[in-house]
């Protein structure tokens, strides 16, 4: 991770606003299946959070855990035409600029990733819009994969007495490194459903991992 310290000849007063204009291109990016994820992960500069945030330095040291007040705008580009998904937009398809905002308001991350070909289905749990996208091979698998998802919202709704927030995006991909990787409003989730597996084990290990990865939204990492 890069940090670039700015010095102001004058501390901001209350209400004072400070416009800094980075440019920066990544040349790497993880993927999986020509699936590209850029996933933000507030806690852990370098390791997840791909678009650049405010850090605070205080006592002779950099504060990457707190969480800045601050609002982003972000311009992303690619040059395939692919489906870009974020719990902040629409899907778009296209090769040309798309701009994503993260608002302090809203307190919302900027996870983005950039797809070929998935299909969606959606839903609505009480207060939060459920976005759920899989590969072709995972039709079948689609339907309950939303009612398990939905079953578990509604048993942390009634344990806690909250959703983890008001929208939850989930991308199911066909093979990868972890199970699920959790952020703060998506989840990437590791396709189960291998042919010729059990299906009993696979709704388990599906359920298992849908619960782990809605739990540490809860709870962090």
């Amino acid at each position: 991770p890069l940090l670039y310290q700015v010095f102001l000849s004058q501390p901001l007063e209350p209400g004072q606003e400070l416009k800094l204009t980075l440019r920066y291109v990544l040349e790497r990016l993880p993927q999986i299946s020509r699936s590209y994820y850029l996933i933000d992960d507030p806690n852990r500069l370098g390791l997840g959070s791909w678009y650049p945030r405010l850090v605070t330095y205080q006592q002779g040291k950099w504060h990457p855990e707190v969480s800045e007040l601050s609002d982003y705008s972000v311009s992303a580009r690619v040059l395939d035409k692919l489906f870009a998904i974020s719990p902040l937009a629409p899907v778009s398809l296209s090769s040309s600029d798309h701009t994503y905002r993260y608002s302090a308001e809203r307190q919302s991350g900027l996870d983005l990733i950039f797809t070929p070909d998935l299909l969606l289905r959606t839903a609505d749990v009480d207060d939060v819009q459920l976005r759920y996208y899989y590969p072709g091979k995972m039709q079948k698998w689609s339907t309950e994969a939303l009612q398990i998802t939905e079953e578990i919202l509604r048993f942390f709704k009634q344990r806690y007495g909250v959703f983890p927030g008001k929208r939850l995006t989930i991308v199911a991909t066909e093979d990868g490194k972890y199970p699920v990787i959790s952020s703060q409003q998506l989840l990437i989730l590791r396709n189960s459903f291998a042919e010729g597996k059990d299906e009993a084990r696979s709704r388990q290990q599906l359920t298992e991992w849908l619960v782990y990865g809605i739990a540490q939204q809860y709870w962090g990492q």
